[in-house]
């Protein structure tokens, strides 16, 4: 572990940049890993160590406890710590890894993995995906999740001003080609881009806590911007205006992302269904609309009237309904009836 200490700054920087050589011409770090990472095993077992050092398995077993401050610690031997260790479950170790400080000490740090045990559920919402009028989600109760109008004006200032650097930034590349100026341009509008994103994952993560914390089971659809483009393309023209936009306004990856990752945080559980039909089922019936969606200029709700009740169905809240029953009875799906090779099993995602 001394041999980092040794190394000089442009030993370092050669290593980095893969310059350093064998004796046989070959370079020595092909990967491009820094200095400091070069303490996994791999080099370990070359008899080279560095800052850090990380154990994986014994041949026989992992990290052991000899004694209650003895160690003998997977893929680097034995060692002696100051804190009292008897009562950890070596069982549960998953990664050991020795660090080097600054004050030449030494750190070591253990990582242990547990099976998360899932609560009770007893509150279950469902949530339709949304784009109508910034929506992100229509839950089970009829509530609606948007993103508010302050952020999509903020944002929509930025994308008006990265527009405008992008043209400026593309004339002078017809004009003289990659020059400072085009490079100024370039980088400003790469920075707008990343504001507006950070602006945006914020603002995800704030309707994510609106949609997660008060429920211990969420049902949502298993839903990607293809299959969004592709509900677009059956709205009529008027609708299906600025489908890009909206899409890069709400993105269903990033927000499923933050959704399964807040789920796992608060040790609750996600439930994902396939998006078949969910809105254009009438909920609580078999029977499947083939008419065509109205809008309510009242309230702005798409509607349509279904042809067996009579009833005017309000398309996502009807959607959001559909995607809890399915979520929680597959069996109830309405797939099974066009594909009935189908299991109700591969129809939801558990995570």
């Amino acid at each position: 572990m001394e041999q980092a200490g040794r190394m000089t700054d442009v030993e370092k920087y050669n290593l980095r940049m893969n310059i350093t050589k064998d004796k046989n011409g070959k370079h020595k770090n092909p990967k491009h890993r820094s200095w400091y990472r070069k303490g996994s095993m791999n080099f370990l077992r070359n008899n080279n160590s560095f800052r850090t050092i990380t154990s994986q398995k014994l041949p026989n077993g992992n990290t052991k406890l000899v004694s209650p401050h003895h160690l003998n610690v997977a893929d680097f031997g034995e060692i002696i710590v100051f804190e009292n260790l008897k009562n950890i479950n070596f069982e549960e170790i998953a990664l050991t890894k020795i660090k080097r400080l600054p004050d030449n000490t030494f750190r070591l740090q253990i990582t242990f993995t547990r099976e998360k045990k899932r609560i009770f559920q007893n509150k279950v919402v469902g949530a339709d995906w949304n784009m109508f009028k910034n929506e992100v989600f229509r839950t089970s109760e009829n509530k609606v999740i948007a993103i508010p109008k302050k952020v999509i004006e903020k944002v929509g200032k930025i994308e008006f001003k990265k527009d405008k650097i992008k043209s400026l930034r593309d004339n002078e590349y017809n004009k003289h080609g990659k020059t400072d100026l085009w490079r100024r341009y370039h980088r400003k509008q790469a920075k707008l881009s990343a504001k507006k994103a950070n602006i945006l994952t914020e603002t995800y993560r704030g309707l994510v806590h609106e949609l997660v914390d008060d429920y211990d089971t969420i049902i949502i659809e298993k839903i990607d911007a293809f299959e969004m483009r592709k509900r677009n393309l059956s709205m009529n023209k008027a609708q299906n205006t600025g489908k890009n936009k909206r899409l890069a306004l709400i993105k269903p990856y990033e927000l499923s992302k933050i959704i399964e990752s807040l789920v796992n945080k608060q040790n609750k559980t996600l439930i994902k269904v396939d998006p078949y039909k969910t809105s254009q089922v009438e909920y609580g019936t078999k029977y499947e609309s083939k008419h065509e969606l109205k809008e309510v200029n009242e309230d702005g709700k798409r509607i349509y009237v279904s042809a067996y009740t009579g009833k005017e169905v309000d398309r996502d809240y009807n959607a959001a309904l559909n995607i809890k029953e399915w979520g929680l009875y597959p069996e109830k799906h309405a797939k099974l009836r066009d594909y009935p090779k189908l299991k109700a099993n591969n129809l939801v995602e558990i995570i």
